[in-house]
């Protein structure tokens, strides 16, 4: 019953499409903003592999069909079941939208399966493996299992539970808030360098907590999950790297909370090798590679890794780091500062990915900086410098053909008028985990990059949205329908039918899907609530439906 999207992988991958169309009403304009990037290429989905020059794919999508057309594309009727669909619909990529998860069931082990948040999504043998979270949760008499790692290992399988993080403080409160990453990471050398005999895949798993972050992994003998610990308050993104110095391959571990003596703390970013003898088969090292500066803005933390011209970078806060010393006593340098793009309140960068420079001369970064208004920046790490590519809030408003509420006198530079600033609505969060690279049956390559953003309008506050970026730097909307609604396979449904954010896309990795189905998901939990964690299937053709008419009449308008 679930599939999700498999994303080609080199350091974070972030694209997104913008298109409007020109018209009369609230709706039907569509709007093009332009841009000057472009993609590197890619493998094309149903031809083997699509791992090219990006590193991350993650995704999230689910199984229950709405309704109609869409105002904003990605029209398609209801389905109740993967069982029902036929075959036609998988080879084209024209299935409708379904729910693959819902919060609040059970699987066939009577094992509860809930959560506020579906966090991230990745492949792994063959099967998907899913992270909830549990933070603002109101259980009321449902069981309190604490965040949870869930698998599915066939479109028209259920979901069940892989693991359950149920570790208690001495008050007795969940120790976890939640999988905050999920990553696969494949050795090929030693802590020395050595090249292994076979390449070592593992899944690993960074958690939130109260306290100090971990970082679990599996035991694909055992299906048993290993903790270590690290300094860090909470573990937040994960990624891979060779040291082109030493050879060895090495994992990092980016977080916030990390104590920096006199009570402070800070953003930082720790490293592991391989090492079969010690317990979760990576020796981390003490002491932190990176600590992130006191101006990269408060409570920072390390979102995202990505690799670029060779190079790894990471992004704290509002500042973009790159290893610029490889070898025995690494050395990390800041390259990039956002606050001086003008935006007058943000949170830090998200989704880091690699592409092409659209001025030649290797790859630039794009990311996606969270707060007001929301932009995407294409930086070049080289010289320091970035180029906004989209302000997200100003599209939306012309793409729903409205205006967000502004908070009255709002003083958006001043710290304390945060609660203000996001009671405004324009406060967007895009692409939490990364932006993913698709290319659909007929060559068409875009990025998704799922949004936290509220549409005023009051038919669409229970919808999601997408943006898709093309090869042009050119940016398209998608609606997300909500399907939220009780029926006899999720009974146990939260009352709150908004599906709020979107966390997560990914390319199903079942070989009936043929590359032609994603899965998406996630809910923000900015507020109490309880069993809203969604997740979604849907057709890649059907998701591009509107921009896909578009592009067969001659491109997209300039």
């Amino acid at each position: 019953m679930q599939r999700f999207l498999k994303m080609p992988h080199v350091g974070l991958v972030v694209l997104l499409l913008v298109v409007a169309e020109h018209g009369e009403g609230p709706h039907q304009g569509r709007f093009s903003a332009e841009g000057t990037g472009r993609l590197s290429p890619s493998v094309r989905l149903g031809q083997g592999p699509r791992i090219h020059c990006y590193e991350q794919h993650k995704s999230k999508l689910s199984q229950t069909r709405w309704e109609g057309p869409g105002e904003f594309g990605g029209g398609s009727e209801v389905s109740p079941a993967y069982r029902t669909i036929g075959e036609d619909k998988f080879k084209t990529g024209e299935e409708p939208y379904g729910v693959s998860f819902q919060a609040g069931q059970r699987d066939q082990f009577r094992h509860f399966l809930g959560g506020t948040e579906l966090i991230d999504l990745v492949v792994y043998q063959g099967k998907l493996y899913a992270g909830n979270g549990y933070l603002q949760d109101v259980p009321g008499s449902d069981p309190t299992p604490g965040p949870q790692i869930l698998v599915l290992d066939s479109p028209a399988g259920q979901w069940r539970e892989e693991h359950a993080f149920s570790e208690k403080t001495p008050s007795g409160a969940p120790r976890f808030l939640r999988v905050s990453v999920l990553k696969v990471v494949t050795f090929t050398t030693d802590g020395e360098g050595k090249v292994l005999p076979r390449p070592i895949s593992m899944l690993l798993a960074g958690l939130e907590s109260w306290g100090e972050g971990a970082v679990f992994t599996r035991d694909d003998r055992s299906g048993q999950w290993t903790e270590t610990r690290l300094p860090l308050g909470s573990v937040r993104s994960i990624g891979q790297y060779k040291d082109p110095v030493t050879g060895t391959q090495r994992v990092f571990i980016g977080g916030g909370g990390h104590e920096t003596g006199g009570g402070s703390r800070a953003a930082a970013v720790f490293s592991g090798t391989y090492e079969s003898a010690v317990p979760g088969r990576i020796r981390w090292d003490p002491v932190p590679e990176l600590i992130a500066a006191k101006d990269d803005g408060e409570h920072s933390r390390v979102m995202a890794f990505v690799e670029c011209n060779g190079k790894l970078y990471c992004a704290a806060k509002r500042g973009l780091y790159e290893r610029a010393v490889n070898g025995f006593h690494p050395k990390w340098k800041r390259v990039f500062l956002a606050h001086s793009l003008g935006a007058p309140f943000n949170s830090g960068m998200r989704g880091l990915t690699a592409i092409m420079n659209p001025e030649g001369g290797g790859q630039v970064i794009l990311a996606a900086l969270e707060g007001v208004p929301g932009t995407l920046l294409r930086i070049n790490p080289v010289t320091g410098t970035a180029v906004t590519e989209l302000t997200i809030a100003d599209f939306l408003e012309k793409q729903w053909g409205t205006r967000m509420p502004r908070a009255p006198n709002a003083n958006l530079s001043a710290p304390n008028r945060r609660s203000v600033v996001e009671a405004a609505m324009r406060y967007i969060t895009a692409a939490y985990n990364d932006m993913p690279l698709v290319e659909d049956q007929d060559g068409m390559i875009v990025n998704f990059i799922g949004l936290l953003a509220e549409c005023p309008l009051p038919s669409e506050r229970n919808s999601g949205w997408i943006l898709i970026r093309d090869a042009d730097a050119r940016y398209s909307l998608r609606k997300i329908p909500s399907l939220r609604k009780p029926g006899p396979q999720f009974p146990v449904l939260s009352p709150d039918p908004s599906l709020r954010a979107i966390r997560t896309i990914l390319i199903s990795p079942f070989p009936e899907d043929r590359d032609q189905v994603l899965y998406l998901g996630g809910f923000s939990a900015d507020y109490p609530v309880h069993n809203t964690a969604w997740l979604y299937r849907v057709g890649i053709r059907t998701l591009l439906s509107g921009y896909q008419s578009q592009h067969k009449r001659g491109g997209h308008p300039r």
